[in-house]
């Protein structure tokens, strides 16, 4: 229940969609999430907040619709092998990065290094892993040592951190240098001159991103945004997000909480520490065991 409470949470931004753009003056959402942004690489954010900012900016290969069932979103086609073993992806053409730069398969193969070899999750699939490697700038091929029926399903993020997809040079930055300004491929621009740590986080709408045909599917589908701008207003005692609304600073502040009386509205959104955050990732775990025997039940396996 809680990783679909979240992933409920991470569509209300990912998919504010339906009419078409119009030539309104700009439209603005204001927002109190529950805790600021601590991690601004997708690939390293282990928290709630972090994946909701990595769905906003970033894209990634697959998504989870409302079933939690892998969809291409990044991806245009995929074939596989009869033994199991190959998986050959196409990205769709025409994405762009929000610096005007085209995606391709050397930005996903160092994305996906990155998470990879940094997660506890994506270290799931890496030790399954026999080879990465790309054809051409729109087609690459990941190749198994045994077969393993959750592929697309972790190359869709399932939990936090997510394997998305950034520019090249971005993903293979050393661990010691921080990402102040991400570039991602997602539905918003990271607004890095307008934040203020602790304070604020801006996001302005990608005009050039490419959206899906499909309709909307929980975070699979079109993703067709209908504001201009979406700002994070952090407030200095996150328990106030959880107070009646004409308390908050800014009556026109939408709150990112829980409902009154459900408990502490930002425990679960804070940074974890060590510990804490080795128990989110063995959660992460358990989960995909979960799934993983689900799979073998239905012959995925």
């Amino acid at each position: 229940m809680r990783f679909l409470r979240h992933l409920l949470v991470v569509g209300a931004f990912a998919a504010i969609a339906g009419t078409a753009w119009g030539q309104a003056p700009t439209k603005l959402l204001k927002v109190a999430p529950s805790a600021d942004v601590q991690e601004l690489d997708p690939t390293r954010g282990r928290n709630l907040i972090s994946r909701i900012y990595s769905q906003m900016v970033f894209d990634t290969l697959f998504a989870l619709d409302h079933t939690l069932s892998p969809k291409p979103m990044m991806v245009d086609k995929e074939t596989v092998s009869d033994d199991r073993l190959t998986y050959t992806f196409t990205l769709r053409s025409g994405l762009k990065f929000h610096n005007g730069s085209p995606v391709t398969t050397r930005d996903v193969i160092a994305s996906l290094r990155r998470w990879l070899d940094g997660t506890t999750v994506g270290a799931t699939l890496n030790s399954r892993l026999a080879s990465l490697s790309a054809n051409d700038d729109l087609t690459f091929e990941l190749v198994l040592k045994e077969p393993f029926g959750l592929v697309e399903f972790m190359l869709a993020g399932a939990g936090a951190p997510i394997p998305a997809i950034m520019p090249e040079k971005d993903a293979s930055r050393p661990e010691s240098e921080a990402l102040t300004a991400p570039i991602g491929s997602g539905p918003f621009r990271y607004i890095a001159s307008e934040r203020v740590s602790g304070h604020r986080v801006v996001f302005d709408r990608f005009a050039d991103y490419a959206v899906r045909q499909e309709p909307p599917d929980g975070l699979a589908g079109g993703k067709i945004v209908k504001v201009d701008r979406v700002e994070w207003t952090i407030l200095p005692d996150n328990t106030t997000t959880g107070a009646n609304p004409t308390e908050l600073p800014d009556p026109a502040v939408q709150r990112c909480a829980r409902p009154a009386g459900s408990g502490p509205a930002v425990r679960s959104a804070r940074t974890p520490g060590r510990g804490r955050r080795r128990q989110h990732e063995m959660g992460d775990l358990l989960r995909l065991h979960d799934l993983r025997r689900t799979a073998w039940e239905r012959g995925r396996l």
